[in-house]
């Protein structure tokens, strides 16, 4: 019995997927490209002409990219949203969306990278999961993207979720509830009124092109904000162009291996060449003797 969380609908074939751009403006041709490898898997899609604005480095005006991402919540014919590319933007639209709204018509959400902020924002004001996947950019660039978040989509979610060459920073067992994201976006949430309550929880990371001694400096962030306070255990995607595997692994168990919980990397997601889509917001068991991470353990 395939497994999804509670309160999302599962596509079905056909079903329409939204596009939205809350951040950076995209590369038309590679997007055209993603929006094609997602058809491919039998998906309708519709973008909005909202979604082609410029303003700068960002896909519109803050008001227009806030704006475009209600209307397509509200869209019955709408069934999931799909970010267009992370970059930067998504933290200015936080205090422009109508939670309230939006938690009354719950549905897929799918981004990562910049994305985060909004991502743990709809889990913490709204209450439902999200997904941690690609964007439509990125399916341009990986076509083999499509099939991990098209699966993910249809409902058929793996139940156990284990790293081909699991790094164990910190042995152990843990359970609660998988959140987190991009580390970069997580400490610029640190400290405002969208700041994520951790405390309970299994925490993801993953980041792209920050030096090991700039990856050691978000985590003490992290950790002097009280965000670590109480977490039960750690994944960690990938840590793309940071930096050597070894001294990112050193980096992480001289931060965080006193927070006295398990942490297990090398998950393939992230800004590397793997970026498997997963839940967000659902429960979870960590086990670093078996190297893996189930779904809605019992």
């Amino acid at each position: 019995m395939p497994i999804f969380p509670d309160l999302l609908s599962p596509l079905e074939p056909g079903d329409t997927v939204g596009i939205v751009a809350p951040a950076s403006c995209f590369d038309t041709d590679l997007f055209e490209k993603g929006v094609k490898n997602l058809q491919a898997q039998g998906f309708n899609v519709h973008t909005p002409q909202a979604a082609y604005r410029r303003e700068g480095y960002l896909a519109g005006t803050d008001q227009d990219r806030a704006e475009s991402f209600q209307d397509l919540w509200r869209d019955p014919q709408i069934k999931a949203v799909v970010c267009s590319r992370g970059g930067y933007g998504t933290l200015r639209l936080l205090p422009l969306l109508d939670y309230d709204r939006l938690a009354r018509t719950p549905k897929i959400f799918v981004g990562y990278s910049d994305i985060t902020g909004l991502m743990e924002t709809l889990m913490t004001r709204c209450g439902f999961p999200v997904f941690h996947g690609p964007v439509i950019t990125g399916l341009g660039r990986h076509p083999s993207h499509a099939l991990s978040l098209a699966q993910c989509l249809r409902g058929n979610l793996p139940k156990i979720w284990a790293p081909e060459h699991p790094s164990v920073i910190v042995p152990g067992k843990a359970q609660g509830f998988l959140a987190g994201g991009n580390l970069t976006t997580l400490c610029h949430l640190a400290g405002t009124q969208f700041q994520p309550d951790y405390s309970g929880k299994i925490l993801f990371l993953e980041d792209v092109g920050e030096a090991p001694y700039r990856i050691d400096r978000m985590l003490v962030h992290l950790r002097l904000c009280g965000m670590l306070n109480n977490v039960r255990g750690i994944i960690l995607g990938s840590f793309y162009n940071c930096g050597e595997d070894g001294e990112i692994k050193r980096v992480m168990a001289d931060c965080l291996g006193g927070l006295g919980c398990p942490i297990l990397g090398e998950f393939p997601a992230g800004h590397g060449a793997e970026n498997q889509t997963f839940p967000l917001g659902v429960p979870v068991s960590l086990d670093t003797e078996l190297a893996s991470l189930e779904f809605f353990p019992a």
